[in-house]
């Protein structure tokens, strides 16, 4: 194939050359054109393809010289191709070239119409930019991270692992709170219109009302469509309140709230002739409360060791519009053959890149912090109160505490001057392994023979599982904020719990100077309030110098 056909693989020349700023006047005449050769025949060395580049530029230019100061961009590896600075003439020309797969101008730079959700964190925690956007880069983080490469990974689940058949009513996460009203086995299964449920007699050509709570949602559309049925409409069960997904449903569709589903409901059952209306789809912003947790998202306590609050934080990950993979349909069910560049998607896999964003722009700002000073700024300054100043609250209604939200929702301006850190190094960490599991991770450093206990690992937060008595640990904060700084303690106890943190002040001289502190945990087991019957409790610990706020939960298992 030849001419201006550009193919899928070549969007990434497109993507490449956004970085270019083409400035002289030699760009006013010439433009910015990929030379597209295809694959890669046989091994070849990048000198032999770089100077294969160079020869077809040759043929259209009039020197050398000309030639190697035209080409931009060399592409050696998985694609074979080049972006240069040519006229028309000489892009046509090389098209005509039989090794020539295709020759076409720079698009220019592509980049998402999108940024809600990083608009909302700004917002969230009442910073806004000049333009009232909410979306100015913090002090020191103005290259945007740039040079900083951060590793993200996501513990999903591979659903086509799962050995499932279409009629086992299937659900990938966990909820403890679903409830379940209806009786009938059978009945169950037509309000939540589970594979082969529904009749076509009663569906065909109506808007069906379907349930949330197992199954997968879009699934439940194929099963209306599948009757017949001529759109559907998602209502949530109790446990899922007010929290909307969107879906790219087979046929038109829409999802409503715990309190909408209700009221259609009763309507519906009023009604000897109920119709709907399914409207254009159109932006809603500013939806209070915000932030909620949602339903889905992954909650404490820790499984592989307690001793270690989890989750950490939490962040935007509800119908965040991303990248697709043109691989897989929409919906990945079987008979969708929709191919999209763009998706909604909702799930902490969603949030993980906003966390990890947010750590980009930490360590361009602060290239000299580990990891876990990094990880430390963005726990100690993420908020438990929503944009109305009240606390975050659950998807079903009822207050959201650190087994959900961890540390709280993160706060990116505040995390780039946290005032105080709390860093570990990598002997911490391997204390903390063979503490943990006994597992010696670094032959060279064997585990001691009494290693400290879990909860001694220099963290932002301290869980501690089955306190009975009392418990010390210390901990230790180094000064990243200003030079002179004095800082005082407050606590909330945990109830039933005693917590005494001492010294109660901590003043620092200089950045980077460290300071440590011991925390006593101990079972109130006289105090009003104390359960001894395997329920977590929570509280904190907060430093604060006047104008930084670093704040640590306490979670307790009372044993």
């Amino acid at each position: 194939m030849r001419g201006p056909i550009l193919a899928m693989s070549s969007l990434l020349f497109l993507v490449a050359l956004s970085s270019f700023s083409i400035t002289s006047a030699l760009t006013k005449a010439r433009q910015v054109y990929i030379v597209y050769l295809g694959e890669h025949a046989g091994e070849k060395a990048e000198e032999e393809i770089l100077e294969r580049h160079h020869g077809l530029l040759l043929s259209v230019k009039d020197s050398e010289e000309e030639a190697r100061a035209s080409l931009l961009y060399s592409y050696k590896h998985s694609l074979n191709g080049f972006a240069a600075l040519l006229s028309e003439e000489e892009a046509t020309e090389l098209s005509e070239r039989t090794e020539v797969v295709a020759t076409f101008s720079s698009e220019g730079r592509w980049s998402p119409h999108t940024t809600r959700s990083w608009e909302f964190l700004g917002v969230e925690e009442g910073v806004k930019g000049p333009d009232s956007s909410g979306r100015r880069l913090p002090p020191g983080a103005e290259a945007g991270g740039e040079d900083v490469i951060v590793g993200v990974l996501d513990s999903g689940s591979n659903r086509d692992a799962i050995p499932v058949t279409r009629q086992q009513s299937v659900s990938l996460g966990l909820c403890s709170r679903c409830r379940c009203p209806w009786h009938s086995p059978k009945r169950f299964q037509v309000r939540q219109c589970l594979p082969n449920s529904l009749a076509p007699e009663h569906v065909r050509g109506k808007i069906v009302v379907c349930l949330r709570g197992t199954g997968l949602r879009v699934e439940k559309g194929l099963e209306v469509k599948r009757a017949g049925g001529a759109a559907i409409v998602v209502g949530n069960p109790p446990a899922y309140g007010s929290e909307v997904p969107v879906d790219a449903h087979v046929l038109p569709g829409t999802a409503v709230s715990t309190a909408d589903v209700n009221a259609i409901l009763r309507y519906v059952n009023s009604s000897s002739n109920p119709t709907a209306v399914l409207d254009r789809s159109r932006t809603v912003v500013d939806v209070k409360p915000s932030p909620v947790m949602a339903q889905f998202s992954s909650r404490g306590p820790n499984a592989v060791e307690p001793n270690i609050l989890k989750p950490d934080v939490t962040a935007p990950g509800l119908n965040i519009l991303a990248a697709w993979s043109e691989a897989s349909s929409p919906t990945k069910l079987d008979g969708d053959n929709r191919v999209v560049k763009y998706n909604i998607v909702s799930g902490t896999s969603m949030s993980c890149p906003h966390v990890s964003a947010t750590a980009v722009l930490l360590k361009s700002a602060h290239p000299d912090w580990s990891s876990a000073a990094i990880r430390s700024a963005i726990m100690t300054t993420a908020t438990t109160s929503n944009a109305e100043g009240g606390p975050i609250m659950d998807a079903d209604g009822t207050v959201a505490g650190p087994m959900d939200y961890g540390s709280g929702h993160i706060r990116p301006n505040h995390a780039m001057d946290p005032g105080l850190v709390y860093d570990a190094s990598y002997q911490d960490y391997l204390l903390f392994a063979c503490a943990s599991g006994g597992a010696q991770l670094d032959h060279s450093l064997p585990c001691p023979a009494s290693p400290p206990p879990p909860y001694g690992l220099n963290h932002p937060s301290l869980s501690i599982r089955g306190l009975n008595g009392t418990i010390t640990v210390q901990r230790t904060v180094t000064n990243v904020g200003q030079g002179n700084s004095l800082y005082s303690v407050a606590v909330v106890e945990p109830m039933g719990v005693s917590v005494k943190v001492w010294p109660s002040s901590l003043r620092f001289s200089r950045a980077g100077e460290k300071k440590s502190f011991t925390i006593k945990i101990e079972a109130a087991k006289g105090r009003p309030g104390w359960r001894a019957n395997g329920q977590f409790v929570a509280g904190s610990y907060t430093w604060s110098d006047g104008v930084h706020v670093v704040r640590s939960p306490i979670v307790v298992l009372a044993a």
